[in-house]
C-alpha cells in the first residue's frame, strides 16, 4: 500500500511506510495527543502496530502531561500490554506552568497510578 499524502496523519499511514520500507532499524512512533485527533480509535492503532512500534509520546488530549484531560490512559497501557510493548515512552508536554521538572514528576506519579491500577 502506497500513502498519497506527503505526510502522515494515521497509524495505518505510518504502518504502510514502514511496511513498504522494510528496514529492521525503522519503526513507527505514536503520539496520544495526535492520535486523539486523527485516529478512530486510539486503542486499535496501538494494535495495529503491533512489532513495528518503536516509541510513544504520551501527552493528554490538551497537550499537557498525561491526567490533565480526558484522554484514558489506562486503555493505552492497557493496549501498550495487549502488543507486548517493551519499548520507550516518553512525555510530549506542551511547556507546563510549574516547569517541566514538576511537571514531570506529576507525569510519573501518574504513570504509576495506571500501572497499579491494571
Amino acid at each position: 500500500m502506497r500513502v498519497d499524502l506527503d505526510y502522515c496523519t494515521t497509524a495505518k499511514d505510518a504502518i504502510s511506510i514502514a511496511k513498504e520500507l522494510n528496514q529492521d532499524n525503522f519503526g513507527v512512533l505514536l503520539d496520544t495527543f495526535h492520535m486523539n485527533i486523527e485516529e478512530d480509535s486510539i486503542e486499535q492503532a496501538i494494535v495495529k502496530s503491533r512489532g513495528l512500534l518503536r516509541h510513544i509520546h504520551f501527552a493528554d488530549n490538551n497537550r499537557k502531561m498525561p491526567g490533565s484531560g480526558h484522554l484514558n490512559f489506562q486503555l493505552v497501557v492497557k493496549s501498550l500490554g495487549r502488543i507486548d510493548y517493551d519499548k520507550y515512552i516518553s512525555f510530549e508536554p506542551n511547556l507546563p506552568s510549574k516547569g517541566y521538572a514538576t511537571a514531570t514528576k506529576i507525569g510519573l506519579e501518574f504513570a504509576e497510578t495506571i500501572e497499579r491500577n491494571i
